[in-house]
């Protein structure tokens, strides 16, 4: 019985931070990679504190519920993929089936939903794709046009100074 977000807020929030990146630089190109929160174990025990997502992954993805995801924004397209752990039968005894694709993609209203195990290679892929559109363009720019640049693959990482 409490205020439910609605998940278009996260949607507002990804074209935000899209929008921002292409305001530094409209050719920007690339994959926006942010990593969520981890659940962990107290010491070695099989107690597990309440899980908090995240603060910048749950503004963008809203996942608070769904530990050890990382999501990718594509840039400039925006398009919102989250990649969620999957686990075999033996652990589905103990903790569950793993997430349903479908499902959390109309919960979260993401493009895509994978599993962890394929974040590599479709980064990999994607990063290969745009910088193959890169080249394309690049042949295609004769003069005077305005400069375009490789696609990048953006971390969040770094000193949090502000506290």
């Amino acid at each position: 019985n409490t205020f439910q977000v609605p998940m278009a807020l996260y949607e507002v929030n990804r074209a935000r931070v899209v929008q921002a990146m292409l305001e530094k630089n409209d050719s920007t190109k690339g994959l926006i990679l942010l990593e969520g929160g981890k659940q962990t174990t107290r010491y070695d025990t099989d107690h597990e504190p309440v899980f908090r997502q995240e603060s910048y992954f749950h503004y963008l993805f809203g996942a608070s519920q769904y530990s050890d995801c990382y999501g990718v924004l594509s840039l400039p397209e925006g398009e919102a993929t989250l990649f969620v752990p999957t686990w075999g039968v033996e652990v589905e005894t103990i903790c569950g089936p793993s997430p349903e694709f479908e499902k959390l993609k109309k919960e979260l209203g993401v493009e895509r939903v994978m599993s962890v195990g394929d974040l590599k290679s479709f980064v990999e892929r994607e990063m290969k794709r745009m910088e193959d559109d890169y080249v394309i363009e690049e042949e295609k720019k004769e003069s005077g046009e305005e400069e375009t640049f490789p696609p990048k693959l953006f971390l969040l990482k770094g000193l949090n100074t502000d506290s």
